[in-house]
């Protein structure tokens, strides 16, 4: 076979190997299943308005630590749970799933809560963890990775 015709059957393969990988790039990053996974934890922070007797919360600026230590360990565990418990109500009921919600507040205790606004989106029925801001993430007793599991649970129990 001359060179010419290698460098053609060459070309001919490579841009139908291109054509197939772009075909696959489109598919996995428009297909549901297999965009970016949901957040299984969401970590809010007050905005101070009320809406409909609801508060309006907003994603907390400084999550990813809450969130690292949160999705690990047993409190890992429990937000895992709750995913299953979200699946499990969205196939039951066809109400989507949602995320764990934990808000970091000024208010001392811990405390499970049914319905906010998050930003302009209404979530009346959705359950949420209030903690307070200032508590130890974790090593110390009664930190947020002991308290947050134990009220997310809560939550689980008072779902619908």
């Amino acid at each position: 076979m001359p060179r010419r015709a290698n460098l053609d059957l060459f070309r001919c393969v490579l841009s139908d190997m291109t054509l197939r990988a772009c075909l696959v790039l489109i598919l996995v990053c428009t297909t549901p299943g297999f965009s970016a996974p949901r957040p299984m934890l969401v970590v809010l922070q007050p905005t101070g308005q009320v809406r409909n007797a609801l508060p309006v919360l907003t994603p907390h600026r400084e999550a990813a630590a809450v969130d690292r230590v949160l999705t690990h360990g047993f409190s890992g565990r429990l937000v895992r749970l709750y995913a299953m418990e979200q699946e499990y109500l969205g196939q039951a009921t066809g109400v989507a799933p949602e995320p764990a919600y934990l808000l970091l507040s000024t208010r001392q205790g811990g405390f499970p809560q049914f319905g906010f606004y998050l930003d302009d989106q209404a979530k009346t029925s959705a359950g949420w963890v209030d903690l307070h801001r200032s508590s130890s993430l974790a090593g110390r007793f009664g930190a947020m990775d002991q308290i947050f599991p134990h009220e997310l649970l809560h939550v689980i129990l008072h779902s619908p």
